[in-house]
């Protein structure tokens, strides 16, 4: 049987040039993926390795960013491959070849695997140039879907040529470094040099160079033409600087750092990577492009951006394959408070896939012991990074945090793993929503064992924006809240105004230290709202405690729960062991005149027993929190777009929402009761 489908996609063959077309797909028996000629032929498969056969179809190009919606009507959503076949006319000379994939993709020119990005944490766009002749010449792309928000994209285009550089630990300063053979020797040798648009700078690999890489306002690249920094042979190479800054870009952008190590010494307190400027007149520097770099050892971030006159700041920001561990203030720095500045110094920022881990902290400061820290932007999104065992040398408020937004807007901070996060002090939690954060939002992400609470919305008296318009939705968080000043799973604190909390799973266990909650406010807040989560707690802890003085604060159609011991429910100066109680002493958990809420075990797979995945791309795994049939939690949400909000259409393990009659209560939606 043969059905047919049309779809409009965007592609592009040439860099610059994007056009609207059509394409029509037929399901097929059995693949007949011949390439096409002008055009590619797709054959989409199920399981991420071409398992079984589903699809074929034409496309004139490779661009689309499915997200979670699949490649086609009706085809899956996640754990598919494809693979892209046509024969297209060259002109003689070098191509320059863009793939740009989630999460992984490989490239064959002719038969011949030309790139090989077939890993689960890939987001970044890469190029490679090929010297082609004249006449056809088949192009193969290859991409899978893990479980997680799927885009592709290919283009290609003749490729204008740029100047390589090359450094090595044996070659000599008085060479002309532009070929292996007469590479140059020292990092020293890269200062004196004006570098120009499109020039590679490229480090032997498995090699370590002393000192500090330095460029300046005469090495300026562009977003089409960039200065690239890398390695070049077998492995990465090292860059240790002492107790100086690993690479310093002062007042210059249009550059790229690739595939390098940077190792600072004992006694170091500067950055690893560090991109400043102090333009006058709030001047905006663009294209920074951060990928495949592993810093360490250095006193102050492993990365960091930021600006120092008003609001003179970078646009067009990606931070991607970063590990930043063994550092004390922070792994990744983006941006610098201001009391006195309207607007924001920087915008367009990406942060993904990267591991940070092992930041100390400073005991002497505030705000240290960071994994992200993120400030003074407009526009930015922080996904798929894993961030634990931080924090520990902290005696101040103000941090440690593992992911922190402050003074931001538009940002959103999903699908991260933050856990075991210390403190010796406050904080210590996962991630943050601090002073002056708006229209911005917090999903899928996984929170667990960290000292601090799991998920911190605070407005601090001194912010210089207001705190509004922000989402939290779709979060899990295990045991967080451990041991520091702010104990719960979610903390909602100070003048925080029109934020939505809702479809969230909250669990915490007995604490020895600080008495646990699932949900605290503190404060006055105004205008939040809070439902579809779910509470739970064991062993007496309490699962909501807030504060009296709230303004206009709704708790609707949420789950509560506290085990073998009655609710633990308290309100200002009112504690109560029923919601019936509960609703009499508060009017909380009512709707329209009528109860809602549920007061009743949620019947998880296995709550509390949630470990760590270590990789944001198979979060969709973790099942301690699905809801059992029988549930209660199942097709009992509230219709949240009746009360004036619209949800996602997917849960925190990637599955379509709503399942059933109505969206399931908590961070996991199932199919049957």
């Amino acid at each position: 049987m043969k059905s047919s489908m049309t779809a409009r996609c965007r592609f592009a063959l040439t860099a610059g040039l994007a056009i609207t077309a059509s394409f029509r797909a037929t399901a097929a028996t059995s693949p007949n993926c011949q390439p096409g000629t002008g055009a590619f032929t797709a054959c989409f498969y199920s399981g991420t390795a071409f398992n079984t056969f589903l699809l074929q179809r034409q496309d004139p190009g490779i661009n689309f960013n499915w997200g979670m919606g699949g490649p086609y009507s009706g085809g899956p959503i996640f754990q598919f491959s494809t693979r892209w076949q046509g024969n297209f006319s060259f002109a003689a000379g070098a191509q320059r070849f863009s793939v740009t994939a989630n999460p992984g993709a490989r490239l064959y020119i002719d038969g011949q695997l030309a790139l090989d990005r077939w890993t689960s944490a890939a987001p970044a766009s890469v190029d490679v140039v090929r010297q082609l002749s004249a006449g056809m010449h088949l192009i193969t792309l290859e991409f899978f879907s893990g479980w997680d928000y799927a885009y592709v994209k290919l283009s290609w285009q003749a490729d204008a040529g740029y100047r390589q550089f090359y450094v090595s630990s044996t070659g000599n300063d008085n060479n002309d470094g532009r070929t292996p053979s007469t590479a140059w020797l020292s990092t020293s040798k890269i200062t004196s040099i004006s570098f120009q648009p499109g020039d590679h700078i490229m480090f032997e690999g498995g090699q370590s160079f002393n000192g500090l890489l330095y460029f300046g306002a005469d090495d300026q690249g562009t977003a089409a033409n960039p200065i690239v920094i890398t390695s070049y042979g077998s492995g990465r190479a090292t860059i240790r600087p002492g107790t100086t800054v690993g690479l310093l870009a002062y007042n210059t952008a249009g550059i790229e750092v690739r595939n390098l190590n940077f190792a600072g010494s004992t006694g170091n307190n500067k950055d690893g990577v560090q991109f400043y400027q102090n333009m006058p007149g709030n001047a905006k520097l663009s294209y920074i492009r951060i990928d495949g770099v592993d810093v360490s050892g250095f006193g102050s971030a492993g990365v960091s951006i930021y600006g120092g006159a008003g609001l003179a700041g970078y646009s067009d920001v990606r931070i991607t394959n970063v590990t930043a561990h063994d550092n004390l203030k922070a792994g990744i720095w983006m941006g610098a408070l201001s009391s006195t500045a309207v607007g924001y110094a920087h915008s367009n920022v990406y942060i993904g896939n990267s591991r940070i881990f092992n930041i100390a902290g400073v005991s002497d400061i505030v705000d240290s012991g960071f994994g992200v820290f993120l400030a003074n932007t407009d526009g930015a999104v922080v996904e798929q990074n894993v961030i634990y065992n931080n924090g520990w040398n902290t005696f101040s408020f103000g941090g440690p945090m593992g992911i922190m937004a402050m003074e931001a807007n538009n940002v959103t901070v999903q699908n991260n793993e933050v856990h075991h996060m210390r403190t010796a002090c406050g904080d210590g939690g996962g991630i943050d929503f601090d002073g002056g954060v708006t229209n911005s939002t917090m999903q899928y992400n996984f929170t667990h064992d960290n000292a601090g609470s799991g998920i911190t919305l605070a407005q601090y008296y001194s912010a210089r924006l207001p705190y509004a318009d922000n989402t939290v939705r779709y979060n899990i968080s295990q045991n967080d809240g451990r041991n520091s000043l702010s104990w719960a799973g979610i903390i909602v604190a100070g003048a925080v105004t029109k934020t939505h909390i809702y479809n969230n799973t909250i669990y915490g266990a007995a604490n020895s230290i600080k008495q646990y909650a699932a949900l605290m406010i503190t404060g006055q807040t105004t205008n939040v709202d809070i439902r579809n989560n779910v509470f739970m707690t064991a062993d007496g802890m309490q699962q909501i405690s807030v504060s009296a003085g709230q303004v206009n604060m709704l708790l609707q159609g949420n789950a509560y729960w506290g085990g073998a011991l009655p609710l633990n429910l308290s309100w200002g100066y009112t504690n109560s062991k029923t919601l019936t109680d509960f609703r009499n002493a508060t009017g909380q958990e009512m709707l329209n005149g009528m109860p809602a809420g549920l007061g009743v075990d949620p019947r998880f797979m296995s709550p509390g027993n949630a470990v760590a995945i270590n990789d944001p791309s198979l979060l969709g795994t973790l099942t301690a929190y699905t809801p059992l049939a029988g549930s209660p939690l199942i097709d009992r949400g509230l219709n949240l777009a009746t009360l004036g909000i619209t949800p996602p259409n997917r849960d925190f393990a990637g599955a379509p929402t709503p399942q059933g009659l109505a969206i399931d209560i908590g961070a996991i939606e199932v199919s049957a009761r």
